[in-house]
């Protein structure tokens, strides 16, 4: 036996993926879940009023833990949906529904908890105390618009910073979006036939499963291509599809909840403009009754 051959199978071993084994995929998704769940329990324990030093300070601005265990449990839902579409791939599209809606669910509670919670939705640990600590007479601001402020505060003290967040937002979230809102574009454009899914892949230079086939257009002509939405489980099987020459995409839960994802950050990051355009206006209207703000100008013609 030459040193080559001897050597080779060490070669092709350091060579191997590990991550490419399902083990290596099952311990990621794992840990994943592991950390996600911890946070979970620990939001529920500050909820519960088990862990009262998270809510020291000034209550009026230091409510938000309240929103810590629905935001871990968006988390941990999301993770959950995303782990087991990549393991089963793809995973049951019942479970995958069921995943999303309550992560959309858990993401409108944090936003409740975190901005204004009303005082029937405050754990009874709260309700009981003599001096509220939550009333509306104990937090004059909320605190998005106090985080607002030092937001606004910094970017004013660093213009380029300002600008480069700005950028970066403006191209990455509007790309992400068209990109990962392609699949459904092909499919809301594409003519109904059944495609046959010939294999699946890693796509060049990233590890996103590729599944492509061949498929028959109702006017007799071939095509052959990606089939989005398709996973490893559907090798050999004959799906439903909208296609066109070159590209056809099936319709499941993958599709939609990468493009949710993007339109809930859209949504997120026009509510907090709109609260901090609601709370300038609140604020020169209050100066302006105290006499303290801007008023009207001098009368000319007296």
């Amino acid at each position: 036996m030459t040193a080559a051959a001897a050597i080779a199978p060490v070669a092709a071993l350091a060579q191997q993926d590990p991550l490419d084994s399902t083990g290596g995929r099952v311990a990621l998704v794992i840990v994943a879940l592991l950390v996600l769940a911890g946070a979970f329990v620990a939001g529920v324990l500050a909820f519960t009023g088990r862990w009262r030093s998270w809510y020291s300070g000034s209550w009026q601005a230091n409510y938000k833990p309240l929103a810590a265990p629905w935001f871990a449990g968006a988390l941990l839902l999301v993770a959950a949906v995303v782990g087991l579409d990549f393991l089963l791939d793809p995973a049951p599209p019942l479970a995958m529904a069921l995943g999303v809606v309550l992560a959309m669910v858990g993401i409108v509670l944090t936003a409740i908890y975190a901005i204004h919670p009303p005082r029937r939705m405050l754990p009874k640990w709260i309700r009981t105390f003599d001096d509220d600590p939550l009333s509306p007479e104990a937090r004059p601001r909320l605190a998005v618009d106090e985080t607002l402020s030092r937001w606004k505060s910094g970017w004013q003290q660093g213009s380029l910073r300002k600008w480069l967040l700005v950028g970066f937002l403006g191209l990455a979230l509007p790309g992400g979006l068209v990109y990962l809102g392609r699949p459904l574009w092909w499919y809301a454009t594409g003519t109904p036939t059944t495609a046959t899914v010939e294999d699946c892949g890693a796509d060049q230079g990233s590890r996103n499963t590729v599944c492509w086939g061949d498929w028959a257009l109702p006017d007799g002509v071939k095509g052959h291509g990606t089939i989005a939405g398709a996973g490893e489980g559907d090798v050999g099987k004959t799906l439903e599809v909208r296609a066109s020459e070159t590209h056809a995409a099936t319709f499941t839960f993958r599709l939609v909840y990468p493009p949710v994802i993007i339109v809930l950050l859209f949504a997120g990051g026009g509510y907090l403009v709109h609260r901090e355009r609601v709370s300038k206006r609140k604020k020169a209207a209050g100066a302006r009754a105290a006499g303290t703000g801007p008023g009207p100008g001098p009368d000319p013609s007296s």
